[in-house]
């Protein structure tokens, strides 16, 4: 289950619990506090049926299990979620103080590596990406308030790490939405580098990407959005991605309920085919 754990954090959707996607395919609800997902239970069927075309296996590994069983199998998944996360959150702080060099040095600061308490509104460089799309950063007024924290990240659109600056239509900001260039390279960072598989005698050798890994031949929605909120982490000085009431949970809701809305579907599906042009 440690590889459906991996697949569903980085290719679905990075905080659903298992056991609500496993009751979602099952039926079975073995644990009693999946009641609170019965009015999800539409998005947890789709989860579901996109877990098993990247890993066709779970059906089969999950079959006649008894609820301890099921258990068991939904903590080894969430144990490896959050595992995963960890190790990514981690490498991608380290990264985006690469990826901001030039940034940084125009700008005449730093990031150390290892912490992000030098991150969030309070550097001029993540500042500028964390600031809402409609902002005006250069102006004092607005970076006061938004180092105060007087202005939710809602507050005059979505940040601006978000989009790709240079093709930003005022007027359609969904066209350059989730194709900002942190995004891209963080996406790159995750997915397309080597998958080293263990062998049974110790050595590693180079496999596949770890997209391959997963089962991915596109793109999916939940890798852009993984790659997203691990640079919004990334950028801020938020501890954990995990509390429940940390700015990048609340934008990773908001842009799950985006992409998930009926009437941008074809805003999704455009997101998509960017994505997949090559």
């Amino acid at each position: 289950m440690e590889r459906q754990g991996r697949t569903l954090t980085r290719c679905v959707d990075m905080f659903i619990p298992p056991a609500a996607v496993i009751y979602a395919g099952t039926g079975e609800k073995f644990d009693p506090a999946l009641e609170v997902f019965d009015v999800k239970i539409p998005l947890l069927q789709r989860y579901w049926r996109e877990l098993l075309y990247l890993s066709p296996s779970l059906e089969a590994d999950l079959q006649g299990l008894d609820m301890q069983g099921y258990m068991d199998a939904s903590a080894a998944m969430l144990r490896q979620r959050v595992q995963t996360n960890a190790d990514d959150a981690r490498s991608i702080s380290l990264a985006v103080v690469d990826w901001l060099a030039d940034d940084l040095k125009a700008a005449g600061v730093w990031l150390t590596r290892g912490t992000r308490a030098d991150r969030g509104f309070q550097n001029v460089v993540t500042g500028r990406y964390l600031c809402p799309i409609f902002l005006d950063y250069d102006n004092k007024t607005v970076r006061e308030d938004l180092l105060r924290g007087t202005l939710p990240f809602t507050a005059g659109g979505l940040p601006t790490f978000l989009f790709d600056l240079e093709k930003f239509d005022l007027g359609a900001p969904w066209k350059s939405l989730l194709r900002g260039p942190l995004i891209v390279l963080a996406w790159y960072h995750i997915f397309d580098r080597p998958y080293l598989r263990e062998r049974a005698y110790k050595m590693s050798l180079p496999y596949t990407s770890v997209a391959r890994s997963h089962g991915m031949i596109q793109v999916t929605i939940g890798s852009i959005l993984y790659a997203t909120t691990l640079v919004h982490l990334a950028l801020s000085t938020t501890t954990s991605m995990h509390h429940e009431h940390s700015d990048v949970r609340a934008l990773h809701k908001v842009l799950v309920d985006f992409v998930n809305d009926p009437d941008n579907l074809d805003i999704v599906e455009s997101l998509l085919r960017w994505w997949n042009r090559y």
